[in-house]
């Protein structure tokens, strides 16, 4: 991946800055979600500067280590890891490198200017040197995809995929993902793309800003990936008995809404009330209804045998959201991983029960690794009453992510959030 400047920033202040610094300290140490830090600290900033500093932290918390990994030979002794020094370092590199509009000694002296702000006026010299350093060495130097990911899941994937196939799935990783939708109602925009076999289904440039779309306050258009789009479209098109169905991690609700435009009645659970509280506002824009349940997906308040149909969308890593989400790949770890597995055979089980005979279940996960996709479609099929239902008529651009007669594969190498999906009916 050549480190090569690629946004077009419009006006930068020091106060853009600073918001992207206090984000990178709450994400990368105090473990919060991009969006949300950010919903803190950006609030105030002016629309120009908000979209500045929002690309500053994006750019840096998704090339943070293969930076590091450029400036090492560079310092003597490092900065320590995920300090403030290390941050506003990573934010000059990356000004430097990466965003068109931002002249190389405006990045440096901005640079420079925030370390004196933020109380380390004695360590604005080092910086500086480092800085004018990479500028003379650095400019056409490529940053290794995977040296951006960290040491667990660069281990994981390259055991999951291969090596080779690791440098491509990176690069997909840390790459600006399109716009898709769902044009509910009225005509999509002229430069937009369908996308196969997803009814309603379209495509804008990764360029593209999702306020500009006309419906999206009404509820005639619904942002959804393309990969998020198939899990409720499997079900759709493989159900075999009439009932209700169940969408048993329904928030934010996406996926609810796409049952509900298929005509089917949907009760839709969450365990949490915020969370519910989101998908019924969204759910209001519509003029679409379903149950809405609070209930914790281990222990639903219904029979065995109640549903036709269910959609478990269940709790994962999101390692397949990073180019949306790149904070995801700091904010997890292996442990995490290995309380999720037992977390997703645990809501597998229950689904299974929950299900009448003959109905149908698909279990999606966006997540890349094979952890929380096949290895678990292998339990399930060995320790459920489940049964593979083949997959047929798929679009030629997602056959090949057909790994199994029943499972989909998707990766961000297909331009897509990575996802695993399969789906079963109850023997």
């Amino acid at each position: 991946m050549r480190a090569q400047k690629h946004i077009k920033p419009e006006i930068k202040t020091d106060t853009a800055r600073q918001a992207a610094l206090d984000c990178l300290r709450d994400v990368f140490n105090k473990k919060v979600i991009l969006d949300v830090a950010f919903t803190q600290h950006g609030a105030d900033l002016n629309p120009r500067d908000k979209a500045f500093a929002y690309t500053l932290t994006m750019g840096v918390i998704r090339f943070a280590l293969g930076l590091d990994k450029q400036i090492a030979p560079m310092m003597q002794t490092p900065f320590p890891n995920n300090s403030d020094q290390q941050n506003i370092l990573r934010m000059g590199l990356y000004q430097l490198f990466m965003m068109d509009g931002v002249k190389d000694h405006a990045a440096i002296s901005a640079t420079v200017d925030l370390t004196r702000a933020n109380k380390l006026p004695h360590l604005s010299g080092v910086i500086n040197g480092v800085l004018r350093n990479a500028q003379r060495n650095l400019k056409d130097q490529a940053i290794l995809a995977e040296d951006c990911l960290p040491n667990w899941l660069r281990q994981k994937l390259s055991s999951d995929y291969g090596k080779e196939s690791t440098h491509a799935l990176a690069s997909g990783m840390l790459s600006q993902a399109c716009l898709d939708f769902r044009q509910r109602n009225g005509d999509a925009p002229q430069d937009a793309t369908p996308l196969e076999g997803l009814t309603d289904g379209w495509r804008l440039p990764a360029d593209t800003t999702a306020t500009t779309l006309e419906g999206i306050q009404t509820g005639d258009v619904y942002i959804q990936d393309m990969a998020a789009q198939w899990p409720a479209t499997l079900l759709l098109n493989n159900l075999k008995t009439d009932g209700v169905v169940l969408d048993m991690c329904a928030a934010p609700g996406g996926k609810t809404l796409q049952l509900l435009d298929g005509d089917k009645s949907v009760v839709a659970a969450d365990r949490g009330f915020k969370r519910l509280r989101r998908l019924k506002e969204n759910l209001s824009k519509t003029g679409k209804t379903a149950m809405l349940l609070a209930a914790d997906g281990l222990k639903p308040s219904f029979a065995d045998g109640s549903f036709a149909g269910i959609l478990l969308d269940a709790p994962c890593s999101a390692t397949g959201t990073t180019r949306r989400h790149p904070e995801v790949m700091h904010l997890r770890t292996t442990q995490d991983v290995i309380a999720l597995q037992k977390l997703q055979q645990e809501m597998l089980t229950k689904s299974a029960a929950l299900l009448k005979k003959g109905g149908v279940l698909v279990y999606a996960v966006c997540s890349l690794l094979h952890d929380e996709g096949e290895k678990q479609d292998l339990w399930a099929l060995e320790n459920l009453p489940l049964k593979p239902v083949a997959l047929n008529n798929l679009p030629a651009d997602i056959e090949p992510a057909k790994i199994a007669s029943h499972c989909l594969r998707l990766t961000p190498t297909m331009g897509c959030d990575g996802f695993f999906i399969a789906i079963y009916s109850k023997s």
